[in-house]
């Protein structure tokens, strides 16, 4: 291990001793109308080979600084502009800073039979809302894939889970050719897409199938990636197959194929593993190492996981007017989990511990199928269709012993409890729209219908053991079995329909109209046995409760566009009213509410390079129907819960701002994003807590809860020769407020969760890749008045990943990882290293790969937490993997036809 540091750390250095920094200064004009040219591309390349030096972008004065740091002498120099003839010219170095003072460049003359120019192609392009990489001008291992070539561009940030975001911007979803390609997981493309079948890198602002149709700019701060294939590859198959196999039973296997032929495509998948990595798995060891650290893989579940998947993506322009977008997607995956909690409970007069293990086995199975259909009868009219399935079944058994202690250590209650859950939920869903736009630009008119039904069928089989102890430590033993049959059927309508016509130059009026419609239906029966006596069935338990919610909206909007500005102001007022009717209980309501509407937006463009953008509205929504349901449900007898059939409607105003910027020029990328959500009518908790520690939750609408989040992020990239090196900074903050109940006593909870992050990462694209970074993270909880103690958690994460090439196809990789978490209890790991390493050899020209992978080298894997919740602090352990040695084997099949 030393000597690779020793060896990393010469190589560094041997790539910056010799290099030379110049910089190169200018501005940039029309050569006709001497006016400035913003976003222009300057950037410098090798003589020998013409790879990238470095690049930069042209301010909104025109001006420019390009810094080369290289050891070449004599540099190809060039200035490329949309619409524009490019500048080339060669220029000697020799150590000083050049300044070309004025760059003239002239506009392209079209002939009438012209149709395209074809010049020398930027590294970067700015075209209006998209910024343009050309992949061929970034330097990247043979075998790199999407995930690579992201990594290196400039304000791109790639997570381990698949995440990425783009100067502080999330993205939502990545597309080929601009269709989607497996949307919900990004992972699939960015670690399959081969780098050598890459054209193009588009970044480009997520626009609804409204705005995409009618050209309207995007109202969303999310971004989305579209990747262009290179037209010599337009045509043709490539794929990836791997097999690996572990020396305790440990396997992986998957594969995936890809079919081109110019507007059509082909993707299928599979794959199988027992290594906690549900999903399609790759081959990779940072995606293992993150899987490992995480927490849960479905909600609130832990453990070790075995899945098995497999699925299809197609794409095809039937016609001209005729396009379609599919995908099927099967999963099962398999957990077993032991968790072990200890939760301190925090009460007025006196706190108390509950201490429990739960051995768990959860089973899921699901399909996923999605169809996105455009037809165009015309230029003018767009008709989507995107119907929606989703099929999931789960399987679940756990057992859970418990006990419940006060704080002096005397034992309350305890219970012993088995349960099994088998469940079927069918999810079917339907989009139709219809876009008309007129003849005049940004005029239209659009109508939507989405509807929807969800039907979950539910059978539990409970049985509890639970033991009361007085004072004298004398228990009362209560056997209690329940088996429960219960089936909620959920319908959902919306409608909209708007006109959008120009009043004034640039100046839009729209009006709209909007109708909302939900019902869902639950009926739910218990039977009950006590002590292994008779089943009967229990009324109180059980229910057949209606409840409706809907609301109308018209509303006026106002929309004012230019070059940089967009500004948009609706109001209107929500017409809504909630149904409930329960039969068992004699209860029926009608309640009616109306509540303002209002949707403002700005977005203003500072230069080519700074948007700040400020969003208000306003809306209304039904709490979660299980909050409703009017009956205890008493599957764990400690803690029962009782919903509120007459909880009213939530009325939530969100505001949010968001300033980006990334100066090319010094590689700076600034981000700053904001957000307050402030709710009316939210759903509050009142919790009561018995002298036996049996507690009951139930629910009630409040005012002044809060939500908020704050990010800033700081990012500077610096060209060296043939590699890069680039400093990230990043504080995210979030606010969690809320006012609940405890034993008749109203409290407000805050909690402060901060998480700085400080990242760093070395690249030289041939040699070796490294990334480091260091995450504390704090917890701030208080409580007002201070009915409990205030808390505080702190933990800390640095992680280091290297890649280390050596000639003949060698690859030595390393992610280690280490946790600390002074905060945590006794009896919980407070720190631990988790370090996995692999070695690689490539062969076949690239094409086969063979690495031997070992996981957890220090047998230090573990998955503790501490978490404050609304009335507790809790610490917890889950299951993890034992250390392994796995041997694999992936072989890329590539073959292309022009």
């Amino acid at each position: 291990m030393r000597k690779y540091i020793i060896l990393l750390a010469l190589s560094f250095l041997s790539l910056l001793g010799n290099s030379q920094e110049v910089s190169i200064t200018g501005t940039i004009k029309d050569i006709d109308t001497d006016e400035k040219l913003e976003a222009a591309t300057v950037f410098a390349q090798k003589v020998s080979d013409s790879s990238l030096i470095s690049y930069t972008i042209s301010n909104q004065f025109g001006d420019f600084k390009l810094t080369t740091d290289t050891q070449d002498k004599r540099i190809r120099f060039l200035v490329s502009y949309n619409g524009y003839q490019t500048i080339e010219k060669y220029m000697d170095l020799d150590g000083t800073n050049i300044d070309l003072r004025i760059i003239k460049l002239k506009p392209f003359i079209f002939e009438l039979n012209e149709t395209e120019v074809i010049g020398e192609i930027p590294p970067i392009l700015v075209k209006k809302d998209t910024l343009e990489f050309n992949a061929a001008s970034f330097r990247l291992r043979l075998d790199s894939t999407l995930e690579d070539l992201l990594r290196v561009l400039p304000g791109v940030t790639v997570e381990d889970d698949g995440s990425i975001d783009v100067n502080g911007n999330q993205v939502s979803g990545i597309k080929i050719n601009g269709r989607s390609f497996f949307s919900s997981d990004t992972k699939i493309a960015l670690k399959n897409l081969p780098i050598d079948i890459i054209d193009k890198v588009q970044v480009v602002d997520k626009k609804s199938v409204l705005e995409e149709f009618t050209g309207a700019n995007a109202k969303s701060d999310e971004k989305e990636i579209n990747v262009t294939i290179k037209k010599d590859n337009s045509k043709g198959f490539f794929g990836n197959l791997l097999a690996g196999v572990g020396d305790d039973g440990e396997y992986q296997i998957s594969g995936i194929g890809n079919y081109f032929n110019k507007e059509q495509r082909l993707t299928v998948l599979g794959g199988s593993n027992n290594i906690d990595n549900p999903g399609f798995t790759y081959d990779d060891l940072s995606e293992l190492s993150s899987n490992a650290r995480n927490l849960s893989w479905r909600g609130n579940l832990k453990g070790i996981s075995s899945s098995n998947d497999t699925g299809l993506n197609f794409s095809d322009e039937l016609s001209s007017n005729i396009d379609i977008t599919g995908e099927y997607f099967y999963s099962d995956v398999d957990v077993k989990n032991t968790d072990i909690v200890e939760r301190q409970y925090f009460l007025p007069e006196n706190s108390y511990v509950n201490e429990s293990e739960a051995n768990q086995d959860f089973l899921e199975r699901s399909h996923r199928f999605d169809v996105d259909l455009k037809l165009r009868p015309d230029s003018l009219t767009q008709i989507s269709v995107v119907p929606r399935v989703r099929i999931r079944t789960d399987n679940d058994r756990e057992n859970v012993v418990g006990k419940s202690t006060r704080l002096n250590g005397t034992i309350i209650n305890q219970i012993t409890s088995d349960f099994f859950n088998e469940g079927k939920n069918e999810d079917l869903s339907s989009k139709l729209g219809l876009v008309r736009k007129f003849k005049k630009p940004g005029e239209y008119f659009a109508f939507e219908v989405f509807s929807r039904l969800n039907n979950e069928d539910i059978e539990q089989e409970i049985s509890n053991n639970v033991d009361i102890f007085d004072e004298n430590g004398d228990s009362n033993v209560d056997l209690t079995s329940q088996s429960v049959d219960q089936k909620i059927e959920n319908f959902q309508f919306n409608g909209k329909m708007e006109v959008k016509d120009e009043i004034f130059k640039n100046t839009f009026l729209i009006p709209s109209i909007r109708y909302n419609y939900q019902v869902f239906e639950t009926q739910r029966n218990v039977f009950e046995s006590h002590n292994l006596e008779n089943e009967f069935f229990i009324t109180r338990l059980s229910t057949d409760f209606d409840n409706k919610f809907s609301y109308f909206l018209p509303n006026l909007g106002i929309e004012f566009n230019t070059e940089k500005m967009d500004l948009s102001l609706f109001g209107g007022v929500y017409y809504s009213k909630i149904n409930g009717f329960e039969s068992n209980l004699d209860f029926t309501r009608d309640s009616y509410y109306n509540d303002f509407y209002v949707d403002a937006y700005l977005s203003y463009k500072l230069s080519s390079r700074e948007k700040f953008t400020f969003i208000y509205n306003t809306s209304v929504d039904l709490p979660n129907k299980r909050y409703f349901l009017p009956v205890p449900n008493e599957i764990d007898l400690t803690n029962i819960y009782l919903g509120n059939p007459s909880l009213d409607r939530i009325y939530r105003q969100d505001i949010s701002i968001n300033y980006n910027n990334y100066n090319s020029k010094s590689k700076v990328g600034f981000f700053v994003y904001g957000k307050v959500s402030l709710f009316r009518d939210d759903i509050s908790i009142i919790r009561n807590t018995n002298d036996e520690l049996i507690r009951t939750t139930s629910y009630t609408n409040t005012d002044g809860n809060i939500d908020g989040n704050f990010r800033v992020s700081l990012s500077k990239t610096k060209n060296f020769e043939n590699g890069r090196i680039r400093y990230h900074l990043g504080f995210n903050s979030r606010l969690y407020r809320r006012n609940n109940f405890t034993n008749g006593l109203s409290y407000k909870i805050d909690r402060w969760s901060l998480y700085p992050t400080f990242r760093m990462s070395l690249n030289d694209g041939d040699i070796f890749d490294l990334q480091t970074s260091y995450s504390p993270r704090i917890v701030l909880t208080n409580y007002s008045p201070e009915l409990f103690a205030n808390t505080s958690i702190l933990s800390h994460e640095v992680s280091l990943k290297t890649s280390l090439n050596f000639p003949k196809g060698l690859i030595f990789e390393n992610d280690v990882v280490f946790n600390s978490r002074p905060d945590i209890g006794p009896g919980f790991e407070s720190s631990n290293v988790f370090w996995n390493a692999s070695l690689g050899y490539s062969f076949f020209k690239n094409k086969g790969f063979l690495k031997i992978r070992y996981f957890d080298l220090l047998n230090e894997n573990v998955k503790n937490s501490r978490y404050t919740g609304e009335d507790y602090i809790q610490d917890s352990q889950s299951s993890v993997l034992n250390r392994y040695l796995m041997l694999s084997f992936s072989y890329r099949v590539s073959k292309s036809k022009k």
